[in-house]
């Protein structure tokens, strides 16, 4: 997340004095949100994503909890609230939450609760079963699930290895891969290795695919751009030269 224009926080060097607040909320755009737990509230501090379709809202993780002494992360708090302005803004009042994990380490996991009691929203518990029930998916772990936030179809990609239950999340509108604890760098640990490195190395076609389509989406908006202005087509590299040139422009 080095290329984002936000300066993450890291912590204090005294926590007892710290005025960070115990969730950072980035907006990607006007549906997708980062949010960064704290480092007073826990050394992991984990990221959660919150992203919007015209249907529904998928929350992915619910943070690493707090010390006793500091209270409950208020991730239910900061999520609704996010969720009250985005409603306001786009006139839905009626938006089903959904409440996913990458997986079900206890570090994305431990605001569940919060969530258990609050109208319009489903908590998909972790664990092999309840996801490959819940997004459908058919033949875990080698293919891939849809699930549509209205107008937002993401592709939900499993990646035991790490954890047995864990999965990715690719967004082709925002172009982000929600990689959890599967990929990142730094020190990464794993508790079945052969199902980890068969994860690591196959192929994401779906995720080939998608851009695939991006690009010719643009690929065929350009053609027409460049049509109705009349202007010849400018400079690209050869790679995107040969992908346009089997685009028709009037697809």
């Amino acid at each position: 997340m080095s290329d984002l224009d936000i300066r993450w926080i890291h912590g204090a060097p005294d926590c007892a004095f710290s005025t960070d607040p115990p969730l950072q909320v980035y907006a990607f755009d006007k549906d997708t949100y980062i949010l960064r737990q704290s480092k007073c509230l826990h050394f992991e501090a984990p990221f959660l994503y919150l992203l919007f379709g015209t249907d529904r809202a998928l929350l992915l993780d619910t943070g690493a909890g707090a010390p006793p002494d500091r209270g409950p992360l208020p991730v239910r708090n900061v999520v609704q609230g996010i969720i009250d302005q985005w409603q306001a803004i786009h006139q839905r009042p009626a938006l089903e939450l959904v409440v996913a994990h990458t997986h079900g380490h206890d570090d994305h996991v431990a605001g569940d609760d919060q969530f258990h009691d609050q109208p319009h929203t489903t908590l998909v518990p972790p664990g092999v079963a309840e996801v490959q029930g819940f997004f459908g998916f058919q033949g875990w772990p080698e293919e891939t699930a849809s699930f549509d936030l209205g107008d937002r179809e993401l592709t939900l990609i499993p990646g035991p290895g790490h954890l047995d239950d864990h999965i990715a999340v690719y967004d082709p509108r925002t172009r982000l891969m929600l990689s959890g604890d599967t990929l990142y760098p730094g020190f990464l640990y794993v508790t079945d290795r052969r199902a980890y490195r068969q994860s690591v190395a196959r192929p994401p076609a779906p995720v080939a695919r998608m851009s695939q389509s991006i690009a010719r989406a643009d690929c065929r908006a350009r053609a027409r751009a460049e049509a109705a202005a009349r202007i010849a087509p400018a400079p690209m590299n050869r790679a995107a030269t040969l992908h346009c040139a089997t685009t028709p422009a009037t697809a």
